[in-house]
């Protein structure tokens, strides 16, 4: 059974205009599909390379500048995921995401 939406497609479209077109195509995609989880660990890998830190594993050590952003970078990732998570009525999920604002 297929829709007709391929987002593998988007994904590849995107990649012809960079890096921020495919992490914009796939955050449309994953929202789209009310993927708030998968959302969440899209944008912060997205933070994580947008600050030159390795996309997964332990950070480095960080200057204060760094922190403070990637902590903005979390948090607006936290609430991003968090709201329409409550929305749905999925307060335990949404509390995940929504306690550390």
């Amino acid at each position: 059974m297929s829709s007709g939406h391929d987002p593998f497609g988007a994904l590849d479209t995107a990649a012809a205009s960079g890096p921020r077109a495919v992490f914009a195509a796939l955050h449309d995609e994953l929202a789209a599909a009310r993927r708030w989880h998968a959302l969440f660990d899209a944008r912060i890998v997205e933070a994580r390379l947008a600050l030159g830190l390795p996309p997964t594993g332990p950070l480095p050590t960080l200057t204060g500048a760094t922190r403070d952003r990637l902590d903005e970078l979390s948090i607006a990732a936290c609430l991003e995921a968090g709201w329409p998570l409550l929305a749905d009525g999925h307060v335990a999920a949404a509390w995940v995401y929504l306690r550390t604002t």
